[in-house]
């Protein structure tokens, strides 16, 4: 048997558990508080568990040809999603939702499913990858099982996740640029043409305005956990 890591048709849904709670109401509430709290006590940016479900929604591709799996490829791999997705990993690890060994199998399919999108010519959206490759990813005999909360209640960032280079949803360059959307207002950081270009695209990919994105996942969230990342 797996550990307790389901995928559904877009990614992974971490069934979360709280070591101190019977009422599963309670426990959800519970991880949800510490893990995608509206506003972080410790940084003024969106906590990763929340901050990967806006670069996810940001990169999703605008079709399935070439160059839109490398203009999703691009945004996926350029910007933080693998490192936050692992962050918000991290939180539930450290609050008790996950063991260790449920940690070590998500990164293990992670780290196989990045590399398939942003290692060469991508085939396919990251979603598609994520559950090819948990068919494939042996479960892990090692590694503590027990859920352990190492410090109730508190939201803190810094207690499981260092912030390295810029956050959010990764440049687009190149050809890959055309792949984008024409309607929207979410900036996914797409690089100006540089000096001499002839290059006329100005498209922007769907989305909502990225000022908003806080309020966006306080609405998707609800104040209950969804630790579909």
């Amino acid at each position: 048997m797996k550990p307790q890591i389901l995928i559904p048709a877009t990614h992974f849904l971490l069934s979360a558990h709280h070591v101190l709670a019977d009422d599963p109401n309670a426990e959800t509430n519970y991880i949800a508080s510490v893990c995608t709290p509206p506003d972080a006590p410790d940084q003024s940016d969106p906590a990763p568990c929340i901050d990967v479900r806006y670069i996810r929604m940001a990169c999703e591709p605008n079709g399935t040809s070439p160059l839109a799996l490398d203009a999703h490829a691009q945004c996926m791999c350029h910007g933080s999603y693998f490192a936050e997705y692992m962050g918000c990993v991290s939180c539930l690890l450290f609050h008790g939702a996950i063991s260790q060994r449920n940690y070590t199998y998500t990164s293990q399919v992670l780290s196989s499913a990045s590399d398939m999108l942003c290692t060469g010519t991508p085939t396919a959206a990251f979603a598609t990858l994520l559950s090819e490759v948990q068919t494939g990813v042996p479960e892990p005999t090692t590694g503590d099982t027990v859920l352990s909360d190492r410090k109730s209640g508190d939201a803190a960032v810094s207690l499981y996740y260092t912030t390295s280079g810029a956050q959010g949803p990764g440049f687009i360059t190149g050809s890959a640029t055309a792949a984008t959307a024409t309607s929207g207002t979410l900036d996914l950081g797409i690089l100006p043409p540089t000096a001499g270009s002839t290059s006329s695209n100005g498209a922007a990919p769907t989305g909502v305005a990225g000022g908003g994105r806080g309020a966006l996942f306080a609405a998707a969230v609800g104040g209950a956990l969804v630790a579909a990342i």
